[in-house]
């Protein structure tokens, strides 16, 4: 399932919503929010705030 997320994101940031919906058929949302926490958490992805929209987007993480 995470290479299936990490493909979603290669394309563009999305929100959790987002995610869920392109991948409703494979996984269910409980599992999807569980995985995605994991991927912040051990950095492969990051979790950043959009104020116009007032959701956070996952994208990939930045190299600096």
């Amino acid at each position: 399932m995470r290479e299936m997320i990490l493909k979603q994101l290669s394309e563009a940031p999305l929100t959790s919503e987002q995610l869920r919906d392109r991948l409703i058929d494979v996984v269910d949302p409980m599992t999807l929010r569980q995985v995605l926490s994991d991927m912040v958490r051990v950095g492969e992805i990051e979790k950043v705030p959009d104020y116009e929209k007032r959701k956070f987007l996952f994208r990939l993480k930045t190299r600096s």
